[in-house]
């Protein structure tokens, strides 16, 4: 009976463990094989091992944060629909995400959506879309609101969390 239950509560965390929202794995299933279509994942305990290596103590915090971070960029104007990714913000929205703020820049629509338990931020999902080009990351982690604008990300779009907020009554409201 004790082993029993001991697996159970095993399988339970397991099932817990898998926090990316099922809409955004699909999307990234589906769009990553599409030509000039770059899609790049990073477990924790590789972000982890690189911040032995940096000497930038905001880094290395930061990079101990992250449980996940995965990234698909499209470029050369093959995008991804204005439609389908109106779809993928609503099934996320569906799955306990929430907006955090838009950004209208240089032709560019930026959307960061993030789910939080218990006043922690567990995920994070960006969406930029352009012209020409297109943009997801998905970011999993225990953050604050100070940690995502402190986040430097040398990617396109990664300028962007600088503009989140420290917490979230400063958050502008409509």
């Amino acid at each position: 009976m004790k082993i029993t239950l001991i697996a159970l509560g095993m399988l339970l965390s397991c099932l817990c463990l898998q926090a990316q929202s099922p809409s955004v794995e699909r999307f990234f299933e589906k769009y990553s094989d599409y030509e000039n279509t770059l899609d790049i994942t990073l477990k924790g305990w590789m972000l982890k091992g690189a911040s032995l290596f940096t000497d930038d103590e905001n880094s290395k915090q930061m990079m101990r944060k992250i449980s996940k971070l995965r990234i698909l960029i499209m470029d050369d104007g093959k995008t991804v629909s204005k439609q389908e990714i109106g779809r993928l913000l609503n099934n996320v929205r569906h799955q306990q995400f929430e907006d955090l703020m838009e950004i209208r820049d240089d032709g560019n629509k930026i959307n960061f959506l993030i789910r939080e338990d218990n006043n922690r931020i567990t995920d994070v999902i960006m969406s930029l879309r352009g012209d020409d080009e297109f943009l997801l990351l998905s970011l999993e982690g225990l953050f604050k609101f100070e940690d995502l604008n402190k986040l430097e990300l040398d990617m396109q779009g990664g300028e962007h969390f600088k503009k989140v907020p420290n917490k979230r009554s400063e958050i502008p409201q409509a």
